[in-house]
């Protein structure tokens, strides 16, 4: 259930699509992010389960749902280093600029974070089963 809910919020911040509107690629990147936690404790419970009851099908099924979610972070990585630039070059104001470069970090940190526990759950789901 926590996969599923948390994957329709992330199609759905990601509909319509705007590419080429740097305001909406850098909100929706960043909201993105923020809403990562309910499918990864989802995957992450779904793998311990799977695993602990030798489900073999549904271990491989994590991962590939792991591996989708590794790429879609590091798209949005991508988009997101592309937009940052221009959203900082907007802001000359000393407190909105602060809230920005606060609000960057933690989206870097995300980034670097959700990608990584992806990847190591989809390899990991894919040498289980082995």
């Amino acid at each position: 259930m926590l996969v599923v809910v948390g994957l329709v919020d992330l199609v759905l911040a990601w509909t319509p699509p705007r590419f080429g509107n740097a305001d909406w690629e850098f909100g929706t990147v960043t909201a993105m992010f923020n809403n990562l936690p309910v499918p990864a404790m989802g995957l992450g419970l779904a793998f311990a389960s799977a695993a602990t009851r030798s489900a073999m099908g549904v271990t491989r099924a994590v991962g590939v749902v792991a591996a989708v979610l590794a790429i879609w972070c590091l798209v949005g990585a991508v988009l997101y280093g592309l937009t940052l630039p221009l959203a900082l070059g907007t802001i000359t104001e000393p407190g909105p600029r602060q809230a920005l470069v606060t609000s960057s970090v933690k989206t870097v940190v995300q980034i670097l974070l959700y990608s990584g526990f992806f990847l190591w759950l989809a390899r990991l789901s894919w040498k289980w089963e082995r």
